[in-house]
């Protein structure tokens, strides 16, 4: 299965803001609208970033309450993996768990299409059938040494 496939699922407008937006102001999107991520957009639409509830958190551990001070540049996690609508769903999981991420941007000719995250991606799977999620997933697995005799 291709991402275009799961993206043609979703719907609604895609969570983003501006380095320059305050954490209070991005915390409070990410708690009503329920979502673990929002992309980081400059000039031309362009992905600068991205913010997840984990920068938040890291953010607060290093700076303590002052971190509600803080700009979404500050925080925000730089280096951002993306895939494209032709990429297959199955790699795309093995990079977000080789990398220990939750959420990637779907980008096509540099502009932002979609978020795809992990339960997106396992939920594709098990629609799939049996045998294409469980040899997926073993092969997650063996790839992150988690496998028993990897």
């Amino acid at each position: 299965m291709q991402v275009s496939e799961i993206l043609a699922e979703k719907s609604g407008p895609i969570a983003s803001t501006t380095a320059e937006s305050s954490i209070h102001d991005v915390a409070k999107v990410l708690r009503d609208r329920k979502i673990g991520l929002l992309v980081v957009c400059g000039p031309g639409d362009k992905i600068v970033g991205v913010l997840s509830e984990r920068d938040i958190v890291r953010g607060f551990a290093d700076q303590g309450a002052g971190v509600a001070q803080a700009t979404v540049g500050d925080l925000m996690t730089k280096d951002v993996q993306t895939c494209e609508p032709g990429d297959d769903t199955g790699a795309v999981l093995r990079r977000l768990w080789m990398n220990n991420i939750r959420h990637m941007p779907v980008v096509e000719n540099e502009v932002l299409v979609g978020v795809l995250s992990v339960r997106d991606l396992m939920k594709s799977l098990t629609q799939e059938g049996t045998s294409r999620a469980r040899d997926v997933l073993i092969e997650v697995l063996k790839e992150g040494r988690y496998y028993p005799g990897a």
